[in-house]
């Protein structure tokens, strides 16, 4: 039995391995950031680019230019650059909840002014269609397919655009650090622990 438990620990070793490699071929990555830029076009319903993912190991994540604009060709949302860094639990995977340890954002500007006073601005039209919950045939509300459990956020180059596209006001943030206690987007909740 011990022998057949090693062999087992073996191939599953090798099977890591090999996943690992497999992840560092542009080919593969450039195969995930296409269906990345596919999956968000269609669940937000607007314009996605991202010009490069790179997957460094099975828990690090490299995102490159991610660009989301409305139909007016508008910016909503740019990053420069994104490193995440995730937790591969898979029993988590597999019930659709991500575990983020580490956010590092980079040159970012998020435009969530608005059209008019009283109308919702693209950006939060954005946030509520990647996170909304989705109803079936039989009127049961199904959970959101992207759960995060969010730990720490660092902030570098940070433009914020609010109120009316007419009388817009700016808010930049040079460099943060965001520990976040809880980040549940569905109820509208975020709770900071701490802002370095």
């Amino acid at each position: 039995i011990f022998r057949r438990l090693f062999a087992v620990i073996v191939w599953l070793l090798i099977f890591g391995l090999f996943i690992t490699l497999v992840i560092q071929i542009p080919f593969v990555q450039r195969f995930v950031k296409n269906k990345a830029e596919t999956y968000l076009e269609k669940k937000l319903e607007t314009p996605v680019s991202i010009e490069k993912i790179k997957l460094e190991w099975l828990s690090k994540i490299g995102i490159d230019k991610l660009l989301i604009e409305n139909h007016r060709k508008d910016t909503i949302l740019f990053i420069g650059h994104a490193g995440l860094s995730i937790n591969m639990n898979i029993i988590e995977i597999i019930r659709q909840h991500f575990v983020i340890n580490d956010v590092s954002l980079n040159s970012i500007t998020i435009d969530a002014s608005k059209a008019a006073p009283d109308s919702m601005s693209d950006f939060n039209t954005v946030i509520k269609k990647l996170f909304q919950s989705r109803t079936t045939a039989g009127n049961a509300t199904v959970k959101s397919a992207l759960e995060l459990d969010l730990k720490n956020i660092s902030l570098s180059n940070i433009r914020y655009l609010t109120g009316a596209k007419a009388n817009q006001s700016a808010y930049f943030i040079t460099n943060g650090l965001i520990l976040v206690k809880e980040l549940d987007f569905q109820n509208k909740k975020f709770i900071i622990e701490k802002i370095e």
